[in-house]
């Protein structure tokens, strides 16, 4: 079941990130270009930045508030349908290198966190898997096939999602048994059929590093 959670936000992700369009927020780039600083800050290195996690936080918290005005700006639809989230119908799901990285780094010295605080969101330690290493590119990255168009991105920091937009449905949920006369015990056999579905219409928002 955590695996199917999984496999459909990561189709989710994909199926944003392959638009290139207005729902996928490059952070790094922004933040780049709205401090200038001397050393651009590096994909690598940016969850140990205090000053960039603070600029992720004020994005998401942007992004949270547009995303509760009806617009067509953060949707595939194709029909110009306009839709809104607001935050109870809002999942949000942060790799945790840069979720815990904001309770670290920035609330811990923080003494307004409500005014930094993201709000409720989910952690995950990888999208798809943490390689040998958990190297930052690997637990960051994405490698999924839609139709055509193969996806494989790193430095993906989190989405935002309509609760609408993303779904799994466990079916005839059953056990089965089987008795073992010779050892006089069940052998026991879980089942369940399942399927998953991503709705492109409604609001998506991808954060990525590059």
């Amino acid at each position: 079941m955590d695996s199917l959670v999984m496999r459909t936000i990561n189709r989710l992700i994909a199926s944003t990130i392959n638009t290139a369009g207005a729902q996928v927020i490059p952070l790094l780039t922004l933040y780049n270009t709205d401090y200038a600083p001397a050393t651009p800050l590096t994909a690598a290195r940016a969850h140990t930045d205090p000053q960039f996690l603070r600029y992720l936080a004020f994005m998401m918290l942007d992004v949270k508030d547009r995303l509760k005005v009806r617009t067509t700006t953060y949707n595939q639809g194709g029909t110009g349908y306009p839709t809104y989230t607001p935050d109870t119908d809002l999942h949000v799901v942060i790799n945790s290198l840069y979720g815990r990285a904001m309770d670290v780094f920035m609330q811990a010295d923080t003494f307004h966190n409500d005014l930094t605080k993201v709000g409720s969101y989910e952690t995950v330690p990888f999208w798809q898997g943490s390689g040998t290493t958990y190297a930052v590119a690997d637990r960051t990255k994405i490698d999924v096939t839609i139709g055509n168009d193969t996806v494989q991105q790193s430095y993906i920091v989190g989405v935002m999602f309509d609760e609408d937009a993303a779904a799994i449905n466990n079916n005839n949920m059953r056990v089965t048994s089987a008795y073992n006369a010779n050892g006089e015990y069940y052998n026991n056999f879980y089942k369940v059929e399942t399927s998953c579905m991503n709705d492109v219409g409604e609001n998506v928002v991808v954060f990525t590093l590059t």
